[in-house]
């Protein structure tokens, strides 16, 4: 009797590893990547149906923290900085120059800045079938797949998204190329180093993923290479899977994904309103940019400015409003006319570059596709 239960047993494990393997190569089994280890900015990879699909595509504007800011005008204060003396192995015989100063007992690099990509390396662009892009926020390290890694697949996002998005990319180029003249680039310091400052020692561990911001050239044909969708609109993957973005209420544009496949529903959120009610009939859900409380009230805080502003116009004052030049601002600008509107004082204008570049984002009677 013992003889015969291990010989089931033996059986059973044979059984089981010939079940394991047939999983292994069976092309149903989902697989999710992540490629950011910073929530806010995520950047996954699915792996379903045959298909292999680029969640998102966000860039981690904080490594540019760790670097001089980059002086218009520059000044006798800007160039007495302190610089730090490393060390070659170990030795305090072998002082090398480097670009690291002190200023107000932090540390910087002062070189030219870097952003922080998404680890692409880890993976072949090559496989990609798609990309899908939630907002305007998660489409900055786009050009960095796209351009000149091979990926030949589709971009997917709302025109909105894009819209804003290029002009993001646009205000990064513009302002991170002024540093190309002033600073030189940065020697990366290798294992050998001493008397890096501890902070910035922090800071390096992530600097394979440190990339110099990308060219117009890059961007304008990144961009163009983006199919823009409209809400609720289907659309195929090599006919074994279905993409359709929905209003996520984050922003204009934004939205969250739904994607289907004959049996199944995968939901991709990310900076999303709470109201909508699309993921509940979902198989699976992928959640990111969520908090589980939020920090802040933007009722009491929409209400408290826009009282401000209606008194100080009223006085015969003037209002100056230091915003983003996206995003956001148009949900304050929403709130902003009906409360002036309620006030009696109906005329307002948005005078400035923005203003003609996203005229149809302000206009009541405008139905974009995003």
């Amino acid at each position: 009797m013992m003889i015969q239960i291990i010989i089931m047993i033996l059986l059973f494990k044979e059984d089981l590893q010939r079940f394991a393997d047939t999983i292994e190569n069976c092309n149903y089994i989902m697989r999710l990547f992540s490629l950011s280890d910073e929530t806010n900015q995520p950047c996954y990879v699915l792996k379903f149906k045959d298909t292999h699909i680029m969640l998102d595509c966000g860039m981690d504007l904080n490594s540019l923290l760790n670097f001089m800011p980059i002086f218009n005008i520059k000044s006798k204060e800007s160039s007495q900085y302190g610089n730090v003396v490393v060390h070659a192995n170990n030795s305090l015989d072998n002082a090398i120059p480097c670009n690291i100063k002190e200023v107000n007992r932090r540390f910087f690099f002062d070189s030219e800045p870097m952003v922080s990509t998404p680890e692409i390396d880890a993976i072949n662009l090559n496989n990609l079938d798609a990309i899908i892009v939630s907002n305007y926020l998660s489409i900055l390290a786009l050009p960095f797949v796209t351009e000149g890694t091979g990926f030949k697949g589709t971009i997917y996002a709302t025109d909105p998204t894009v819209q804003t998005g290029r002009h993001l990319m646009e205000e990064l180029i513009k302002y991170l190329g002024e540093a190309e003249t002033c600073h030189d680039s940065l020697r990366l310091l290798d294992d050998n180093i001493s008397g890096v400052p501890a902070e910035l020692l922090t800071a390096l561990s992530t600097n394979h993923r440190w990339r110099q911001i990308y060219t117009q050239e890059n961007v304008n044909s990144c961009l163009s290479r983006v199919h823009t969708v409209a809400y609720n609109e289907k659309n195929s993957i090599f006919g074994l899977l279905n993409i359709m973005a929905i209003s996520s209420g984050y922003c204009i544009g934004s939205c969250n994904w739904i994607i289907d496949s004959d049996h199944e529903r995968i939901t991709y959120i990310a900076g999303s309103c709470a109201l909508t009610t699309h993921p509940r009939k979902s198989d699976v859900m992928i959640i990111t940019n969520l908090n589980r409380s939020p920090t802040q009230n933007p009722d009491a805080m929409i209400s408290e400015f826009t009282t401000a502003t209606v008194e100080t116009l009223k006085k015969g004052g003037n209002v100056l409003v230091p915003c983003l030049p996206c995003g956001v601002t148009f949900d304050m600008f929403e709130c902003l006319a009906n409360h002036l509107k309620l006030s009696n004082l109906h005329t307002y204008q948005c005078i400035s570059y923005q203003s003609e570049q996203k005229p149809v984002w302000l206009t009541p009677t405008s139905t974009p596709s995003g």
